[in-house]
């Protein structure tokens, strides 16, 4: 049913059906749960071979928690399948840290000639540590979900790239939104303190503009830090957006 509502829809790339496992299952759960995705990869496959729209590419994911082996086998066995491209996810740990050596452990096992995708990450700092891990693409509701909130991402890494125009201190905040953002709240001169207030008002314009800025800062992020990689600065660029530059000072 899952491939058939990706191939209704006519998406570009379908997901094969997996089971993102909970952190808190014991490892013997996480071997047969990882099992049952490969199974259901091959189903999917199958399907799409026979009822798949032309030009749809079907994506596996790996799974495996945080059992070394189960992920590094998992990956191996998802990359032995003909998919167009291999998606990571399911539980990738505690932390930071551990999500880091997660992923790591994975993309060590991936071929480099198929994207990888990494599964429901997209704050700034993963963004930039996905990239230097090996991850191609992305996909995260956050840029959406905290401008639904009045949250704007913002090139402030000790806030975590955020600031909360909800908060009182953007009353009287006369400044722009972000200098040298080029969306259209940024562009057309809107205040800190005029998205204050919508936000105070209830006014889902201020909704819509902070979902389109944050979506926006984004997509500039992955420019420039594919433009830093076709330079080999990967490592320079994203040291300066950890101290604070914006992506369109990275060259």
């Amino acid at each position: 049913t899952s491939m058939e509502v990706q191939a209704a829809l006519g998406s570009d790339l379908a997901l094969a059906f997996d089971e993102c496992t909970p952190f808190h299952v014991s490892r013997d759960y996480t071997a047969r749960s990882t099992e049952r995705t490969h199974r259901w990869l091959d189903r999917c496959l199958a399907w799409h071979a026979e009822h798949g729209p032309e030009g749809q590419v079907v994506y596996g994911i790996v799974q495996g928690g945080v059992e070394e082996d189960i992920r590094r086998a998992s990956a191996q066995e998802v990359a032995a399948r003909p998919v167009g491209g291999i998606a990571i996810g399911g539980t990738l740990g505690q932390d930071k840290p551990q999500m880091y050596e997660v992923v790591g452990w994975t993309t060590e096992e991936l071929p480099e000639e198929r994207p990888r995708h990494l599964l429901g990450i997209g704050d700034v700092d993963d963004l930039l540590r996905g990239v230097e891990l090996g991850i191609d693409t992305f996909d995260c509701a956050m840029p959406t979900r905290i401008g639904r909130h009045g949250m704007a991402v913002v090139p402030d890494p000790e806030r975590r790239w955020r600031a909360d125009l909800a908060k009182g201190r953007f009353r009287t905040a006369d400044e722009p939104l972000l200098d040298g953002c080029a969306c259209p709240a940024c562009a057309h001169g809107y205040s800190r303190a005029y998205l204050h207030y919508l936000l105070k008002a209830q006014e889902q314009t201020a909704q819509r503009l902070l979902t389109i800025h944050n979506l926006a800062y984004l997509q500039r992020l992955m420019a420039a830090l594919r433009n830093a990689i076709d330079g080999g600065r990967l490592a320079e660029a994203a040291a300066a957006v950890r101290a604070g530059a914006a992506p369109w000072e990275l060259g």
